[in-house]
């Protein structure tokens, strides 16, 4: 992926990152070390980047969730480090008074890390001891950054002339200190970072004009304060005197005015830019110096990739709130657009932070939802790919975007991965128990793109994970939980009969299994007041029933299912009696041929009152004789007459039994005989009958002769 032209003020592991290979993970108990193949640079293009090393190999060892144990210790060790971070807090190494930090870095690096050390990193507000900064400096020759957050007491004891001229950058933020007074003894440093850092005086900023070679000074806060809560531009430009070399500054969130801010400038006139980031203030009013504010989307993406570039995951995420708001507006431009995209992709690739992958997936679901043809194809692409590939936990904005058909029917989207991943996301949601709309039509929209060419030639890995066992019962698991919002969510129907067509399919095309099916019988009741949905269960029931075994029909044939069977008999007939529409849909059939199929009349019977009573409010003035001949007049709901025929005694003598007194069902048969042959064959039916009758006359006549004759001769006899 090209680097996109944006501004890059400021620290640059963005372009470090892009020119490297993937992360390598160092075998170390519990895998916290990472190794990082870094490209050598022969100049960087910005001086003040903290994190670029001239090595050809660079080991960054981060242990501040790391247990240092005696044995980790020893394998750590045992490597070259050349970046470490420790949080003073993780870990218990101090007697009564003081963390024994400088034992704990002796213990960890050996000679050869201990020369090589260019980073070091301390987090936690442990006490120290009095001459700890001295000490790091002695210990580590060739440190040239070194970064200090949340300390307990900071001050800079008195050094030997030139005793560390290597350390070029410092870190001092959201310290407890009085005073800078002594770091004028670090000749070399070129960065100064006190995010969240003020003093009381002017005067405690003294030492800080003398840092000849300064670069980059980072004054920021998270937050704004009340204007008089914080004084540091004021303190800055209070005692008129200038920082020769700085060509940076940060600002951020500070009170600022165009007075103050014309007489920092004034006082500085090496400054080529300044974050301006939420202040009133966009034009620092001079063409030389360049302001990095959100103002706009432009604006934005620029400062974005700034602090980006320096790691600020916080002022990220608060440059990603503006961005969010920005792309809710309609008129912007293409090519601003199409930047910010690019930008927000390439940092939802690296980045590992869930709430910045969050605000990221909102912005680009902004885009989706507003300026969707204004990002380029190359864009789509890397996004749906991304998002395809990777194992996020889904929320609303991922959702959205993975339900964009046009973004999942791009050329070159690798149709067997996303039907993979969407069966793999069936198996989290099942696990996580989510019950989540936006989540079910994502998936189920991935399954609808991808399905046909999954299954036109199904691949070992998507036939593995089909034909697993447990995958059946997660799929029907889904079924049911959906099912069960059918009458709680209007949008959910829907989905269901999406979901069950992609089932049907899937498993017409690899065979059906048990599991599948129990799930059908358990998901039908909830389908009760869903004509459409029952109708899908029902034809796949219907379709699957010669291919389960004898057990499975004998253990769901319960009082629950003959209930639920034959209200969607009942039901599905008054509902379109009741509408004046056609009969379409084969509930009633299919209900009936599960009924008549999967119990015995003996066992009904056992439930007729009850079945009779529950069931009464569908059939109060039901006719079964003209509810039947339409039932069996619907050849085009795809009804197999050879099963009618073979099911009907069952059937007759299930409605035979279950009756009321105002329902006649005597002819049944007729009605089933005479929609068997046709109407064409009517005649020949009443021939039949007529034939029948004459028979039984004259056999009737043939017995009453005979025993009339034979008692006539008895009577003789005696």
């Amino acid at each position: 992926m090209n680097i996109p032209p944006l501004s890059t003020l400021g620290l640059r592991e963005t372009v470090l990152n892009r020119a490297t290979e993937k992360p390598k993970l160092i075998n170390v108990e519990q895998k916290m070390l990472e190794k990082i193949i870094t490209p050598k640079l022969n100049k960087s293009e910005n001086e003040t980047d903290v994190f670029l090393f001239n090595n050809k190999m660079l080991f960054k060892a981060d242990l501040r969730d790391f247990e240092l144990s005696e044995d980790n210790i020893r394998k750590i060790n045992m490597l070259e480090v050349h970046s470490l971070k420790i949080n003073c807090e993780a870990n218990q190494f101090r007697d009564k008074h003081h963390y024994k930090i400088i034992r704990l870095l002796k213990d960890c690096l050996n000679s050869r890390s201990r020369e090589t050390l260019t980073h070091l990193t301390i987090e936690g507000s442990a006490p120290f001891q009095a001459t700890w900064f001295r000490d790091i400096l002695e210990l580590f020759p060739n440190l040239k950054s070194f970064v200090r957050e949340k300390a307990f007491l900071l001050f800079f004891p008195s050094l030997p002339l030139l005793a560390h001229t290597q350390l070029v950058c410092l870190d001092l933020s959201n310290n407890r200190m009085k005073s800078l007074k002594g770091v004028s003894q670090l000749h070399s440093l070129e960065i100064l970072v006190m995010r969240n850092t003020q003093f009381e005086n002017a005067s405690d900023y003294d030492d800080l004009f003398l840092l000849s070679k300064l670069q980059f000074l980072d004054v920021s806060r998270a937050t704004i304060l009340d204007e008089n809560a914080c004084h540091t531009l004021a303190h800055l430009v209070e005692r008129g005197r200038s920082m020769v070399s700085l060509e940076h500054i940060d600002c951020a969130n500070l009170n600022i005015n165009y007075r103050v801010l014309a007489t920092l400038l004034s006082l500085n006139p090496a400054i080529k830019s300044i974050v301006l980031f939420g202040s009133l203030i966009h034009d620092a009013l001079d063409p030389n110096v360049k302001v990095l504010a959100a103002f706009d989307l432009k604006s934005s993406v620029s400062l974005l990739d700034h602090y980006y570039s320096l790691s600020r995951e916080t002022m990220v995420q608060d440059v990603l709130m503006k961005i969010r708001e920005f792309l809710n507006t309609s008129n912007l431009a293409e090519d601003v657009v199409d930047q910010s995209a690019t930008m927000l992709i390439f940092i939802m690739k690296a980045t590992r932070v869930s709430k910045t992958m969050e605000l990221i997936l909102d912005c680009l679901a902004n885009i989706c939802r507003q300026h969707l043809g204004k990002i380029s194809s190359t864009n789509k692409y890397e996004m749906i790919a991304f998002l395809v590939k990777s194992n996020l936990k889904p929320k609303e904005s991922f959702c959205y975007i993975i339900s964009q058909t046009e973004l999942l029917d791009m050329p070159g989207v690798d149709k067997d991965l996303l039907f993979r991943k969407s069966l793999e996301r069936i198996i989290y949601m099942c696990g996580s128990g989510s019950a989540d709309l936006q989540e079910f039509n994502a998936i189920v929209t991935m399954m609808e793109c991808s399905i046909e060419s999954a299954l036109a030639n199904v691949s070992d890995a998507i036939r593995e994970k089909l034909t697993f066992r447990g995958l059946s019962l997660k799929l029907g698991m889904i079924l049911h939980r959906f099912c069960l919002l059918l009458d709680v969510v209007a949008e959910a129907e829907e989905m269901v009969n999406r979901y069950l067509t992609l089932l049907r399919t899937i498993h017409e095309t690899i065979g059906w299994q048990t599991l599948l099916i129990q799930w059908l019988f358990v998901s039908l009741p909830g389908t009760l007041n869903h004509t459409l949905t029952a109708w899908g269960i029902l034809e796949m029931l219907h379709i699957a029933l010669p291919h389960m075994d004898r057990d499975v029909i004998q253990k769901k044939a319960t009082f629950d299912l003959a209930l639920v069977l034959l209200k969607l008999v009942f039901q599905d007939y008054s509902y379109f009696e009741d509408n004046d529409v056609s009969y379409e849909n084969g509930v009633s059939y299919f209900a009936m041929f599960l009924l008549s199929r999967m119990f015995h009349p003996r066992m009904l019977k056992r439930w007729k009152r009850d079945l009779v009573s529950i069931t009464t409010n569908y059939v109060e003035s039901f006719e079964y004789e003209r509810f039947f001949i339409m039932w069996l007049n619907e050849k085009s709901n795809g009804i197999d007459w050879c099963e009618v025929s073979s099911c009907r005694k069952a059937v007759a003598m299930t409605f035979k039994m279950l009756k009321f007194d105002q329902i006649r069902i005597a002819k049944m048969d007729d009605v089933f005989w005479k929609n068997e042959r046709g109407l064409e064959h009517h005649w020949a039916y009443g021939i039949s009958k007529l034939a029948i009758y004459i028979s039984s006359f004259v056999i009737f006549l043939s017995l009453v002769y005979y025993f009339t004759s034979g008692f006539a001769q008895f009577v003789n006899l005696g």
